[in-house]
């Protein structure tokens, strides 16, 4: 999902894009949501009245038809050509990988026509990222928690007709405060090569089915997480041990990511603030702590609990950051790496989150 909050209807998605295209978004139930979604053809490759090329195929979207209290501009009106493939290139619209995950979930009794939902499309249609919240599947900190988000249950399907996204489909949960994601479960996504031109519905049910007997095992981990304390220290004087957070921050974090990832994670952990972290250094090679902080870019994270006092408010810092990225594909790995990133953090005998005396100073005040 994006990280992005608005009313139901159409939105353009700024500063974000899918490998160099613009995106624009609509929020509003499946059943509404799915005229919007554009119908592609295989043309032969051609100019027309001259030559064909034998080995090529284009792929071409169709006209939209106009939608109740809409006007199209005029490039929707139009025949538009979005890629070109080769002659083995199997075409899988759009429609009808949502038509078998929509059938897979209404054999495991889910109601669609209630589900809200989410499309992301390209300029002309390409590329879609569709996801929608499995009503009843959620997870909630115990009643004592500081944090009363929950987390829900969501399904995201990719799919493109341009070959740049095979079509997948995956679980994730979902944070509603702050629109952020992880992924879910294990065997993490059904992926697909159009090597035909169907897919397999039993193949797909047989992928959601797997799905949903992890929500038990999946609510466990999340509980393991939460259960996993953080201690806050003050390490003045002292040398970082391997369980201190700042280990796990340079050598995982760092490393999965970027040193500004891990700048800006260790920050939002003590405090609850984003911020953008420059090298003013200027080393070739910078630790996340050789990084300073602009002071005019901090912002409030939305569902932030900091000090952060366990490996669970830790991922939620982390899919803040994974929601961040400024293309789709980086969002979708980023949000992936997550569980693999905690289970780094729990290794260590100890996770000890070293705080600066301006930190501790407001910890007491509480």
């Amino acid at each position: 999902m994006t990280n992005t909050t608005y009313r139901r209807g159409w939105h353009r998605l700024r500063n974000r894009t899918w490998q160099g295209r613009e995106i624009n978004v609509w929020k509003d139930i499946m059943s509404n949501l799915l005229q919007y979604i554009p119908k592609f053809k295989e043309v032969p490759y051609a100019i027309e009245n001259e030559g064909v090329n034998p080995n090529m195929n284009m792929i071409v979207r169709d006209r939209l038809k106009p939608h109740p209290g809409t006007l199209l501009p005029d490039k929707d009106q139009v025949q538009v050509p979005v890629a070109t493939v080769s002659k083995k290139y199997q075409l899988v619209q759009h429609r009808q990988v949502l038509d078998s995950l929509a059938s897979a979930l209404r054999k495991k009794g889910f109601d669609l026509s209630r589900l809200e939902a989410e499309l992301c499309l390209t300029e002309f249609g390409e590329r879609m990222w569709f996801s929608f919240t499995l009503p009843a599947y959620s997870f909630n900190l115990p009643d004592d928690a500081l944090d009363k988000h929950p987390l829900n249950l969501t399904v995201n399907a990719l799919n493109s007709v341009d070959k740049t996204t095979a079509l997948e489909i995956n679980f994730f949960w979902y944070r509603v405060i702050c629109g952020n994601g992880m992924v879910y479960g294990e065997n993490l996504k059904f992926k697909e090569i159009h090597k035909t031109d169907s897919i397999n519905p039993d193949a797909i049910e047989k992928f959601v089915e797997r799905q949903l007997e992890q929500y038990d095992s999946q609510q466990q981990i999340l509980m393991k997480w939460y259960d996993a304390k953080v201690a806050i220290m003050d390490l003045s004087g002292s040398t970082p041990h391997s369980g201190h957070i700042e280990k796990w921050l340079e050598k995982s974090v760092s490393k999965a990511w970027n040193v500004d990832a891990a700048a800006r994670a260790y920050y939002i952990a003590k405090t609850g603030c984003d911020g953008k972290f420059v090298n003013t250094g200027k080393k070739k090679k910078p630790k996340f702590n050789d990084l300073t902080l602009d002071q005019k870019t901090i912002t409030q994270v939305s569902g932030a609990f900091a000090p952060v006092r366990n490996a669970y408010d830790i991922s939620q810092v982390l899919s803040w950051l994974a929601g961040q990225q400024g293309t789709i594909q980086k969002q979708l790995k980023w949000m992936a790496d997550i569980p693999t990133l905690i289970s780094a953090l729990l290794k260590a005998e100890t996770t000890t989150l070293a705080m600066d005396s301006e930190v501790k100073e407001r910890i007491e005040l509480r």
